[in-house]
């Protein structure tokens, strides 16, 4: 739980201007890997591919953590 936190908050601070309510670092580059203008996905694509790697076990890692959070934003926030 900390962990999760401590990522949002992170992301909050990093990515001030784009980031999303609930959204972790991994969720944003999901975000923006999917969805993003040319830059955001120029961006995105080798730090997501940075961040599948790290987290091995989790395929697909960062698109999977962005629909999990769209989903929780559309729950929390109507």
């Amino acid at each position: 739980m900390l962990y999760v936190n401590s990522n949002m908050m992170v992301c909050s601070i990093v990515f001030v201007a784009w980031a999303l309510p609930r959204e972790t670092i991994s969720g944003l580059l999901g975000r923006w890997k999917a969805t993003g203008s040319t830059w955001q996905r120029r961006f995105a694509m080798p730090a997501a591919w940075v961040v599948d790697r790290i987290y091995f076990w989790e395929p697909n890692h960062c698109s999977e953590v962005y629909r999990m959070e769209k989903d929780a934003r559309k729950a929390l926030y109507p």
